[in-house]
């Protein structure tokens, strides 16, 4: 697989055509008379119909619907628990806690705890001692330790957020920075392709556990990931589906993608 890239921030001077077609928040439906936003009150699911407040125009929206499912390829996967996405005309927001959506490997709890139980109170003793010599051997170990216990605390408090608008695809990890997870900047324009990759996290008695990874393919050729650690597939999917329709993106068949 090509090797991960950092994108540098890209801004058009000009007003970019993708942020005028973006789609609306609520039943993301256009009269076919006007092209006026139809909102859930002036809609009959049971008749398959709507009525526009602008010029009064009455028609059938499933052919509409169809017509705005951008090349989807599979059933539309509706919001799992855990997400939360909120979706303007010119911006999408998605959030999630890390423990809601990541696998957790007990294995590496223990570890950490353990790890950091059997240096912690020799580093206190080496500097009630005074014996800072001992803490210089030491510092590898405890510096190990310390991004052990970063990545446990931040794999139970951690929200990443996800901002997509007409420039930039941004995804933050707060409250606390982890190492091994980059906040990125990719602009949209760079965007060709997302998808969703399934691959062995780990292995318990040769049995192996799996996550799921959302990657990002570029113009260029590139693949960036934008997130892994994900333990159901469905959660990464849906991500997928929000970004892909919101920029408007035709959902391709990736070699080695979840289905």
């Amino acid at each position: 697989m090509p090797q991960e890239e950092r994108i540098t921030e890209y801004k058009d001077p000009e007003f970019p055509d993708i942020f005028r077609d973006l789609p609306s928040l609520g039943s993301h439906l256009e009269c076919p008379s006007c092209s006026s936003e139809i909102f859930s009150d002036d809609i009959n699911i049971d008749k398959a119909i709507a009525k526009c407040t602008n010029c009064n125009a009455v028609f059938p929206f499933e052919e509409e619907i169809k017509k705005k499912k951008w090349g989807r390829r599979r059933a539309e996967i509706f919001q799992p628990e855990g997400i939360e996405m909120f979706r303007l005309r010119n911006e999408l927001n998605i959030d999630f806690k890390w423990q809601n959506v990541k696998s957790t490997h007990w294995f590496m709890v223990l570890f950490t705890i353990m790890w950091n139980a059997m240096l912690l109170p020799a580093a206190i003793s080496a500097i009630l001692s005074g014996e800072l010599m001992a803490l210089l051997f030491m510092s590898i170990h405890l510096a190990v330790g310390a991004g052990l216990l970063v990545n446990l605390l931040s794999n139970f408090i951690n929200r990443t957020y996800l901002t997509v608008d007409a420039y930039n695809l941004t995804i933050e990890h707060r409250p606390i920075r982890n190492p091994f997870k980059k906040n990125e900047e990719i602009p949209v324009r760079q965007i060709d392709q997302l998808y969703v990759k399934r691959y062995v996290s780990s292995t318990d008695n040769g049995i192996p556990s799996h996550g799921h990874a959302i990657m990002l393919i570029l113009k260029n050729g590139r693949q960036v990931k934008l997130m892994d650690g994900m333990k159901n597939p469905d959660k990464a999917l849906y991500i997928e589906q929000e970004i892909e329709y919101f920029l408007k993106i035709e959902d391709r068949k990736i070699p080695g993608e979840v289905v």
